[in-house]
């Protein structure tokens, strides 16, 4: 199964469509349907990224993860994989916020009250662990805590467990229920109408996620020769009921409830059918367009807030502002506000471009072609690839 992960064209779609939706629920702007609990549901997206992480995870490493060495060298590939943008956008928002409290500015969220140790403990990942307030520096990224000790979990299993498969799909299921337990546990983020927290629950709903993946890439295995995935009719109809029934729940759950965990249930199933690419679904989304905005999804997901807060606080309060003391009328407002909606966007797309092409690409190239012990040895530091 090497190499895998990147020929599923479909679900590496998904993944940017998903990171889209994210940084449309934080555009700083209003725009038409902002409010309606559709649009208020695209948190859930998250979700989607740590079972579509479980899964690949699962699929690409489950087999190779034979020994303590075998282990050092994953670790090594998804830290240079999730931490260099992390750490970047990470500085980069600490500078904006440190300009905005110097300006004597209230920002939003807590960013007036943040502290050195609170970004310290961002870029040391323990933000999951609801250590840091919630809006604070580049807070999304606490799902990349939350994902990141997901995969060292999921590595100790793998290892300890050797050959002993049955022991390991118990603790994979076990982890996922351990993941529940504490989002059940867990009060909700205060002032934020959802089930879901970001802040003490976020390691909940990153081994719940991650371990639901994991199952999903299991159950993919022992059914993936099925007669239902040899019928492309059948398994459209498949797909287009899956994408209604997210589309209905998103635009009808009550996010204040634990009903949110019939849309999160959705995330596994959408996975192991995409996974398939037999419907017409997957092969819209097999498009060049969609594939690279996938590509592209990891950045997207990390530069949108600091977009949005550019566009927030530089462009749209001004502009608002000027607006209402001349008088305009709601429609020019509202023009102008899905204009700097588009240019939000459109920033945070091409934030994502040029960090993929210096940062993610190359790094990602690199941690490939060597290890821990090559640095150590000091042979390795002149292997990083140019950027073309």
């Amino acid at each position: 199964m090497r190499g895998e992960a990147a020929q599923i064209a479909a679900l590496d779609s998904w993944r940017g469509i998903f990171a889209l939706a994210v940084a449309l629920l934080h555009a700083p702007v209003p725009f038409l349907g902002s409010e309606t609990a559709f649009v208020q549901s695209f948190y859930l997206a998250v979700d989607f990224f740590l079972v579509l992480s479980g899964f690949v995870i699962a699929m690409n490493y489950e087999s190779r993860l034979s020994g303590p060495r075998e282990v050092t060298r994953f670790a090594w590939r998804r830290f240079w994989r999730l931490y260099p943008l992390h750490i970047t956008t990470l500085a980069v928002f600490g500078l904006m916020v440190l300009a905005m409290q110097r300006a004597g500015a209230n920002g939003s969220g807590h960013q007036a009250d943040a502290t050195l140790g609170d970004f310290l403990r961002m870029a040391a990942l323990l933000h999951a662990f609801g250590t840091t307030a919630i809006d604070i520096f580049n807070w999304p990224s606490w799902s990349i805590s939350a994902e990141i000790w997901s995969y060292l979990v999921f590595a100790s299993v793998v290892l300890v467990t050797g050959s002993h498969d049955r022991l390991r799909v118990a603790l994979y299921g076990a982890l996922g229920c351990l993941g529940l337990a504490i989002v059940f546990s867990s009060p909700a983020d205060p002032g934020r109408d959802t089930f879901l927290s970001v802040t003490g629950l976020g390691i909940g709903r990153g081994l719940f996620g991650f371990f639901a993946g994991v199952l999903a890439w299991r159950l993919f295995e022992v059914t993936r020769r099925a007669r239902l995935w040899r019928s492309a009719g059948l398994m459209s109809l498949v797909e287009i009921g899956l994408v209604a029934l997210l589309l209905a729940g998103l635009a009808l759950i009550d996010n204040t409830t634990p009903a949110v965990f019939g849309i999160v249930a959705l995330f596994p199933a959408m996975v192991i059918v995409f996974a398939h690419q037999g419907g017409i679904i997957s092969r819209a989304l097999q498009s060049p367009a969609l594939v690279k905005l996938g590509a592209l999804s990891y950045g997207i997901y990390l530069w949108h807030l600091i977009a949005a807060k550019c566009v927030g606080w530089v462009l749209y309060r001004p502009l608002s502002a000027g607006m209402e003391a001349s008088g305009q009328s709601a429609f020019v407002q509202a023009l102008a506000a899905h204009g700097l909606l588009a240019a939000y966007l459109g920033g945070s797309v091409i934030a994502a471009a040029l960090s993929y092409r210096l940062i993610e690409r190359p790094l990602r190239e690199w941690s490939r072609r060597t290890s821990p012990a090559d640095l150590a040895n000091g042979v390795a530091g002149r292997d990083l690839p140019a950027t073309k």
